[in-house]
């Protein structure tokens, strides 16, 4: 029995408001990791997280991965996120990015997480798709919508 393993960078254009933010709201609203798994119930290994931040705000985050559409939850970009039970289930991973974990340039910075390891498998029929909600554990002010880029390291098989 043969056994093959791939691996891919998801690119997210992460949309955020250019405005203030607080602890604990949502950061660019419910973002769709499309093709994350190979097919459908397939499975895939969450290896690494960069954060590319061009306003250097440099502020810690939550990544709280879904293994379906958490569609009985409201995401509002800027406004506290709030799971209801009905997709807590959903819920397959958390990646927390701490202030310390970036590295500052002149005008921006990046913050790379290796070795996460963590096993997420997606749980519907006809789906390859992740879910995403990033919520802020600070308070970043961000100067332009397209401010945070985030790139998803999987091994897929």
């Amino acid at each position: 029995m043969s056994f093959r393993l791939y691996s891919d960078v998801i690119t997210l254009d992460t949309v955020v408001e250019a405005a203030a933010y607080a602890t604990g709201e949502l950061l660019g609203g419910k973002q769709t990791i499309t093709d994350a798994v190979l097919f459908e119930y397939g499975g895939a290994v969450l290896s690494s997280v960069v954060i590319v931040d061009l306003a250097a705000q440099e502020v810690a985050l939550d990544l709280i991965f879904f293994d379906s559409n958490p569609g009985a939850t409201t995401f509002t970009e800027n406004a506290a996120l709030t799971i209801v039970d009905a997709d807590l289930d959903r819920v397959v991973a958390v990646v927390s990015v701490l202030a310390s974990d970036y590295v500052s340039f002149a005008d921006n910075s990046v913050a790379v997480k290796g070795n996460i390891g963590q096993v997420i498998r997606s749980n519907i029929d006809g789906a390859e798709d992740l879910y995403l909600a990033v919520v802020v554990r600070g308070a970043p002010t961000y100067a332009a919508v397209g401010d945070i880029r985030i790139r998803l390291g999987f091994l897929q098989d």
